[in-house]
Formats: C-alpha cells, sequence, structure tokens
C-alpha cells in the first residue's frame, strides 16, 4: 500500500478541505485504463490529509485587534514592521480581507517562531504517528509520499528535515532519519520553501533525492518532484533549483490556464504533466503508458483560451517588471494582494 500525504496551502480550511484534491485525482484516474480495469486509485492509495491552519488562529485573532502591538511583543527580529504597516495603510478593504484570511499566514510562519515551531510539532507528530499507524496495518514495506502546496511546502520540508535530522542521543539512531528511513517521493507544488526559509537551509536540508547530497545519511527522498508555473505570482521570486540534486530530482515547468487561481492547488493536479507522474509513482509506471501520456498532453493543449491567457500573462509580466535581486518578501506580498484572484482570493472562477 501507499499512503500519500496531503498538505495543504495558505488560507483558512474546513476539516474536509482534500476532498476536492483526492476527488479530482480520482477523476483523473479514471482516464486511463489501468484504473479503469479493476484497479482503481484508492485500492492502492490511501490519503492523509495533513491540517495545520488552525494554529494560526490565535494569533490572527489577536493580531487583527492589535496590529502594531503583537509585532512588537511576538515577532521575530527580522519582521519588516514598517514595510508592512505602510502595505496595511495602502490596502482598500477588500485586500485588506485577503491579506488577513491567506497572506497573514505566510507572514506568521516566516516571522513568528513560536507558531512556525507549533505548526512544525504538529506536522510531525501527525507523520510519525500515521507511518506507526500504517505499518501496523500494513507493514514494514508500506511506501510513504507527501503531496504539498503552496505554503505548505515549506511547512512539510522543514517538518521532515526536523523529523530525519533530529539526534535524540548519541547512543540512540534516529530511526526516521534516513537511511533508516527513506520517503518515496515529495511532490512540492508552487514551492514556497526557499521564500519562506528561516533558521533551516533548504539547500543543505535532508530533504532531497537519493545522491543528492552524495550521502546515504543526509538523503531523504527517493524522488523529489517540483512544480513550478511560470505565471504564479506566489512563486515569482527565489525558486528551488535542484541542477546539484541529482538525477532523482525533476522539475515540472507549467505554463497553463484553466482557472483565474491560477496559484490553485487543483490547477496544478489538473494538468497531465503533473497527476500523470503522480500516479506512476503511486501505482506504477504502468498506471499510465506512454500513449496515454501523449494523447492527455495534446488534448490538455487544445483547451487553453488565448485572450484570456494573454490577460493574465500581462498582469503577472507586469509584476514581474518590479521584481529583481534586491526584491524581498514584502515585495512579493504585495504583487500577491494587489493579483488576490489570481492566488487564492476568489476560488473556482472559470475562465
Amino acid at each position: 500500500m501507499h499512503i500519500l500525504f496531503l498538505i495543504h496551502g495558505m488560507g483558512r480550511q474546513m476539516d474536509g478541505w482534500a476532498e476536492p484534491v483526492t476527488d479530482l485525482l480520482q477523476e483523473k484516474a479514471n482516464q486511463y485504463k489501468y484504473f479503469r480495469d479493476g484497479t482503481t486509485l484508492q485500492d492502492q492509495v490511501v490519503f492523509e490529509p495533513i491540517r495545520y491552519d488552525n494554529v494560526f488562529d490565535d494569533l490572527l485573532d489577536r493580531w487583527h485587534d492589535n496590529f502594531s502591538g503583537i509585532m512588537s511583543s511576538e515577532a521575530g527580529p527580522l519582521i519588516p514592521e514598517g514595510k508592512l504597516i505602510d502595505l496595511m495603510d495602502s490596502m482598500d478593504k477588500e485586500e485588506r480581507e485577503f491579506f488577513w484570511s491567506h497572506v497573514a499566514d505566510v507572514l506568521i510562519y516566516r516571522f513568528f517562531p513560536l507558531y512556525r515551531d507549533r505548526i512544525r510539532i504538529e506536522v510531525i507528530r501527525a507523520i510519525a504517528q500515521k507511518i506507526q499507524h500504517y505499518r501496523d496495518q500494513f507493514g514494514n514495506n508500506t511506501r510513504f509520499s507527501f503531496l504539498a502546496h503552496s505554503l505548505g511546502t515549506a511547512v512539510i520540508h522543514d517538518s521532515l528535515h526536523l523529523l530525519g535530522a533530529t539526534e535524540w542521543d548519541d547512543e540512540i539512531a534516529n530511526v526516521m532519519g534516513p537511511p533508516h528511513t527513506r520517503f518515496q517521493s515529495l511532490f512540492m507544488l508552487a514551492n514556497t520553501s526557499r521564500i519562506l526559509q528561516s533558521d533551516i537551509d533548504v539547500t543543505d536540508s535532508i530533504v532531497c533525492p537519493v545522491g543528492g547530497h552524495g550521502d546515504q545519511n543526509r538523503e531523504y527522498l527517493d524522488q523529489y518532484v517540483n512544480v513550478f508555473h511560470k505565471y504564479d505570482p506566489i512563486t515569482l521570486m527565489w525558486q528551488v533549483n535542484g541542477k546539484s540534486l541529482g538525477s532523482n530530482f525533476q522539475q515540472i515547468n507549467l505554463s497553463h490556464f484553466r482557472d483565474v487561481n491560477i496559484h490553485d492547488f487543483n490547477h496544478y493536479l489538473d494538468h497531465p504533466a503533473v497527476h500523470i507522474p503522480l500516479f506512476r509513482t503511486l501505482c506504477g509506471f504502468r498506471s499510465v503508458v506512454p500513449a496515454e501520456q501523449l494523447l492527455a498532453m495534446e488534448a490538455y493543449k487544445d483547451i487553453d483560451r488565448q485572450s484570456v491567457i494573454t490577460e493574465l500573462q500581462n498582469r503577472i509580466e507586469g509584476a514581474k517588471s518590479n521584481i529583481d535581486e534586491d526584491s524581498t518578501l514584502m515585495d512579493l506580498i504585495k504583487i500577491w494582494v494587489k493579483l488576490k484572484k489570481m492566488v487564492g482570493g476568489d476560488l473556482n472562477i472559470p475562465i
């Protein structure tokens, strides 16, 4: 059995937040013969959602009511307080609502160490408990992979590194770390792990594929798949570069448009360049044969609507013109707020 942990992105979630994701994956699987011939996706994969957004709730409530006071008393020393206050002053009502519902999560994770640590602890605990549970249920050959989106990519990167790299005692090996434990695959959609890097160096962490460091004790994954969308405002800066991580790092570059909310979790998964490698990881290469892959990719290209694409491209290109090597996270957040419909302000608006 293959266990797929699902990790959500920024914004408030509901208990059933992962249902649209799993429903889409099941719908896409049914397009391929392997999954229509008696072996369903559910027969081979257990979806295990991880939710962490509730950790933000307490601080968000207090921060909303006492913005400057909370920044002064609880934020880390690197928070750009002046720029943040200027940004808040420049926003209209709709932009402020988007800031509090989505962007504030990102700032809390990056600049509030106490809450960042609480999130990591919750995620680590959930992973460790589920691994033990499924190994007891299915045996030690149970496979584990991760599918993370947006803010969740930074959360899962940091949590996995701490899970596997923590040294409990000189005499006791960490059985959850490499090479005692190695996860099959990590799929990162709209990867923010470098954008939100704080106390864990992304380029030197153990969250890398076999061959990435040349040291099996510092390689936690069989495969790392990084999915980047050219027109997603969230990842305009500081993309993850896997050139030094060897052949088990896979880069997937997208530029498709099926929803105004380009950043949406399902907008990424909808593309066959993403869900086909995921199915092959979970269920084996024969789950989608090359001929089906070719047909799916060709059919997908034909759906693009050029007039809408051009408009959205122009918005992103205009935003990119304000980004350079000296840009900061606050510069990026200004763009997110202005392009809120493309990163989560209005969900599921068809093009």
